[in-house]
């Protein structure tokens, strides 16, 4: 049975399939776009880098502690100049002591030593004079009373002697004249040598007893030189000054004129302008974190969306690993480049001791192309994370 050719039906046929052809050319295209793109992509993997950062808590800390006053001594208090939110600076003198009762220990001192040293200069004066029987320039009565007694004993002594000498020599002449006995002679000559003696025993004792004397006075001097440096040193004391610039904290409430004990505490100072961020680091990134490493620290109480974040710097890193809740973790300090947020309006919030945030740390830089692959790996085997 022959067919029978329709041109309708062709007509349909080339119809349909015009329709197909330019359906199929977008769809073509738009799957070459897909193509291309995801072969750019995955070329430009390697090449495309980003940081890796780690993100731990923070606090806001003082980098000093604060300083705790103390009075130093017992005593009255003359001058305080420490109170309640009050600003103090380095150098500030915060508390003066009543030094009345230092001042004149150390008066009485000086005059006891200007004492002593005069005694020491008449010593030396009758021990260079102590042959010598003539008026002295001494500085003291109790030396010039001394050396007129020694002058008086001397003096009688003297005279004894030459009364023995006398008849000595001249009983001598009848001993050798035989015209007395030997016995007779004796006696005198013992005379003689005692009265020698006695003028000897005198000036030896004289002497060793002031020697004695200069001995003790300059242990005394050199006692009374030590005091006097220890009460300079309590007046030192008794002026108590800032080490540091800040706030006052803490005041005890004690006034000017109040009496107090040494070691009794005033006040407190707590340093300002000092704030630095303390962060705990975990093992397994601490490797990374290094001196100078540049942070952003977002502050809990400032909105980040609204206040943005502080740059700064890690200022050092604790060698010591902490336990904080039965984890190990690395303290690290980082210093803020500034000690407030600024927003858009130009209003300034500052950092506050005690407050909290996080701190963000750049690790490392690393591609895509490692990420993937990184990612890859941890589905594939996650005991590796």
């Amino acid at each position: 049975m022959n067919n029978k050719h329709i041109p309708e039906l062709d007509d349909m046929k080339n119809n349909q399939f015009g329709y197909l052809q330019k359906l199929s050319r977008p769809s073509n295209a738009f799957y070459n776009f897909i193509l291309i793109t995801v072969i750019l992509i995955i070329i430009a993997l390697p090449f495309i880098s980003i940081e890796v950062t780690t993100s731990s808590p923070a606090s806001i800390q003082t980098n000093k502690h604060q300083q705790t006053i103390y009075s130093p001594l017992s005593g009255k208090i003359a001058t305080l100049k420490i109170e309640n939110n009050r600003p103090v600076k380095k150098g500030d003198t915060l508390l003066v002591l009543d030094d009345a009762h230092i001042i004149n220990e150390i008066e009485l001192l000086k005059d006891r030593k200007a004492v002593i040293e005069q005694n020491m200069h008449d010593i030396t004066i009758l021990q260079n004079n102590l042959k010598d029987v003539r008026p002295l320039m001494l500085y003291t009565t109790q030396y010039q009373s001394q050396y007129a007694h020694y002058i008086e004993q001397k003096s009688l002594l003297s005279a004894k002697f030459d009364n023995a000498e006398r008849a000595y020599l001249r009983y001598s002449d009848l001993f050798k004249q035989k015209v007395i006995p030997s016995s007779e002679y004796e006696k005198y000559e013992l005379d003689h040598k005692q009265a020698q003696i006695d003028l000897k025993i005198l000036e030896t004792t004289t002497r060793s007893q002031w020697q004695t004397d200069k001995y003790s006075l300059r242990q005394e001097l050199d006692n009374l030189a030590v005091r006097e440096a220890q009460q300079r040193e309590l007046l030192t004391k008794s002026v108590v000054v800032a080490n540091m610039s800040g706030t006052g904290y803490n005041a005890e409430g004690i006034q000017s004129g109040t009496f107090v004990q040494g070691g009794q505490k005033i006040a407190e100072i707590i340093p300002d302008n000092d704030l630095i961020a303390i962060c705990l680091i975990s093992p397994k990134d601490i490797g990374f974190i290094k001196e100078n490493q540049k942070v952003r620290l977002q502050i809990d109480a400032y909105n980040y969306y609204d206040w943005g974040t502080i740059n700064g710097s890690v200022l050092e890193i604790v060698k010591d690993v902490s336990i904080v809740d039965n984890q190990p973790f690395y303290v690290v300090h980082c210093k803020a480049d500034k000690t407030f947020l600024t927003l858009k309006s130009g209003y300034r919030g500052n950092l506050l001791k005690g407050m909290t945030g996080r701190a963000n740390f750049v690790l490392t830089n690393r591609t895509l192309w490692q990420l993937l692959f990184t990612n890859i790996n941890e589905w594939l085997d996650p005991k590796q994370d």
